[in-house]
């Protein structure tokens, strides 16, 4: 056992020695804790400090009282998310094109989902309307060894029918993400709330998801946000388990 005492009596001055290295190597595990945590966020938010885990890997944070304050909203607006590739991601140079397929694709999966919410889907700011934004942040990912012709031709978006990120997937491997969201009102920018998803950061873990599989999940975190901004109108004994109503699977 660490520090553990040798047999007979012990001096005051060894009892002093362990606990001085027992509180230095506690100050030194806490020192890097904070610095692991603060490298794992992406500078999509301007404060993660006020962040809460509220599900394994869902971190979030919000004005108090946030029940009264969103039922003052009847609208939203869902602007084009963003993409930022991990800092320490394996490879890094991603087509805009292919960037933008994947953030229309959550765009896409949001509207859909607020489409069959208490929200009215709107393009401009009002003192009723809720302003989202949106980011697929800290995406590690790896270059395929197979080397591929990456030739992308004029419309891509439309001649991928069958699925927008197949074209994708025929270049890179993702190695994980996370999910991040903004909520302000519209017209004074004022704090509402905070979101981070982490649940599918498997960066570290070799694992590997398949982009038609990032397809599945950002629907899922689609639904899962919608789900978690609906419940601040509803009382506490209607309100859902976002995360039960809308798992992650795997695969």
């Amino acid at each position: 056992m660490f520090f553990e005492a040798p047999a007979g009596r012990q001096s005051h001055s060894s009892t002093r020695h362990a606990l001085t290295g027992a509180l230095m190597g506690a100050l030194a595990g806490i020192l890097m804790t904070f610095g692991a945590a603060a490298q794992e966020n992406s500078g999509f938010l301007d404060d993660y400090s006020d962040l809460e885990e509220v599900h394994p890997g869902v971190l979030m944070a919000t004005i108090p009282d946030p029940q009264t304050k969103v039922a003052a909203y009847d609208s939203i607006m869902i602007d084009q998310p963003e993409f930022i590739v991990a800092r320490d991601s394996k490879y890094s140079r991603v087509k805009p094109d292919d960037m933008k397929l994947i953030a229309d694709t959550l765009r896409q999966a949001l509207m859909k989902s607020f489409e069959r919410s208490s929200f009215r889907l709107v393009s401009t700011p009002g003192p009723t309307t809720l302003y989202l934004r949106t980011g697929i942040t800290d995406v590690g990912l790896e270059k395929k060894h197979k080397r591929l012709i990456q030739f992308t031709p004029i419309g891509l978006a439309a001649t991928l029918a069958t699925s927008p990120m197949r074209d994708v997937m025929d270049k890179i491997e993702l190695k994980g993400y996370t999910l991040e969201a903004e909520v302000v009102d519209s017209s004074t920018g004022d704090f509402i709330g905070h979101l981070v998803d982490r649940s599918r950061d498997g960066r570290g873990k070799g694992s590997t998801a398949s982009w038609e599989a990032v397809e599945r999940d950002l629907d899922v975190g689609a639904n899962r946000f919608r789900c978690r901004l609906e419940n601040t109108r509803l009382t506490p004994d209607a309100r859902i388990d976002c995360f039960t109503a809308f798992p992650l699977t795997d695969g």
